[in-house]
């Protein structure tokens, strides 16, 4: 008896905490709040719609209203990925990149 009360405390307390998460999880099936978990810009957005870097059928689907919808757990595969905002390179990095292309080392 002593381990089934245990596990059913164990169970408790998992769904306490998966409530948890879930209200404090952000809606990842908008824009808005998959551009801020993916800590991008509206334009850096727009370039990976463009791009295919969000694939529809994979990230999104239309819905009947012909709006745009994410798919949360692919939209977290994609963070998970290594996905993460870029950074500009500064402007010697740049260049050292270029005098690399080169065969120049800088």
């Amino acid at each position: 008896m002593y381990l089934e009360q245990r596990l059913d405390d164990m169970q408790k307390q998992l769904e306490m905490m998966t409530s948890f998460v879930q209200m404090m999880m952000p809606n990842l099936t908008v824009r808005k709040e998959v551009m801020h978990f993916l800590q991008i810009s509206r334009t850096t957005f727009n370039t990976y719609m463009n791009n295919g870097v969000f694939e529809e059928g994979i990230h999104y689907y239309f819905d009947d209203d012909k709006s745009i919808v994410f798919i949360p757990d692919e939209i977290i595969k994609l963070r998970a990925s290594g996905m993460q905002r870029r950074v500009a390179k500064s402007k010697r990095e740049k260049v050292n990149d270029v005098l690399a292309g080169m065969g120049i080392g800088a």
